[in-house]
């Protein structure tokens, strides 16, 4: 059988955001405690209020001297796991993982286990984009795969795409809460495989230059203005660049990467 789960963020792909209607980021809040749902990472204090500012996004800001600035002083292997690895201590901030589970999480963590029941074995393809090379894909594993089936990952989808996440100097990030995550611990490692496809967009700065915009617009902006319009389209195309040969790629090696799956899924 086949699943596709799309909108589980209705509010997001209505407003334009990467957060629901609580500014909650739903890929950070799969979270399987209440005592989880606390805290930042390390060092998230020293860089929230270049993260969050409280006033609206400006033109005349020095962004990028801003964020080289931080780059040089943490070190951008720093900085990816500080800022996007999830936080549940500032509720406006961005990568806020909530302070308990949101609606949408409570539907998939219901109905998922539900909807595989008596599969005896699953892949699980989380399509994402924004990290990475322009209309290229990683295939990202979870840590817990770092030695684990690694060889059927990289002769599914080829040793070239297959990374594991986190890597040093990789693509991705360790992060918490995660969809990803919460399926391989609660459908059963032995039958679960998991792979985030990410396929990048532009370069990091510029998909961080345009989260932050975008929330501060939606918290300090009233949605009339060029200001608040400028942000959303930004982020919109960090995301879903308006490229017809990016988005013409990204779909044809997307279903590439479906079929080795559900191929390999066949053949045991």
């Amino acid at each position: 059988i086949a699943i596709l789960i799309h909108a589980v963020n209705p509010f997001g792909f209505a407003n334009l955001r990467r957060t629901n209607e609580s500014n909650i980021d739903l890929n950070r809040n799969f979270l399987d405690t209440a005592a989880a749902y606390d805290g930042a990472p390390n060092g998230y204090e020293k860089i929230e209020p270049f993260l969050n500012p409280a006033s609206p996004p400006s033109q005349l800001e020095p962004f990028l001297f801003k964020a080289l600035w931080h780059v040089r002083r943490y070190g951008l292997t720093f900085l990816k796991e500080t800022i996007a690895g999830g936080q549940y201590q500032f509720p406006r901030g961005i990568f806020f993982g909530g302070y308990g589970p949101a609606t949408s999480t409570c539907i998939i963590r219901q109905h998922l286990p539900n909807w595989v029941s008596g599969v005896p074995r699953i892949v699980h393809l989380d399509f994402h984009s924004g990290l990475g090379t322009h209309g290229r894909y990683r295939l990202l594993l979870l840590d817990s795969f770092r030695c684990k089936d690694i060889e059927w990952y990289k002769s599914t989808f080829g040793a070239d795409l297959v990374e594991s996440m986190g890597q040093e100097d990789g693509t991705a990030y360790n992060a918490s809460g995660t969809l990803g995550d919460w399926t391989t611990r609660h459908l059963g490692l032995t039958r679960c495989r998991f792979v985030t496809a990410e396929c990048g967009t532009f370069p990091i700065i510029r998909v961080l230059r345009a989260l932050r915009a975008e929330n501060r617009a939606h918290f300090f902006c009233q949605p009339d203005t060029s200001i608040y319009k400028r942000a959303k389209s930004d982020l919109l195309e960090c995301f879903c660049p308006r490229s017809k040969y990016w988005r013409a790629l990204v779909v044809e090696r997307g279903l590439q990467i479906i079929d080795r799956a559900v191929h390999a899924q066949r053949n045991g």
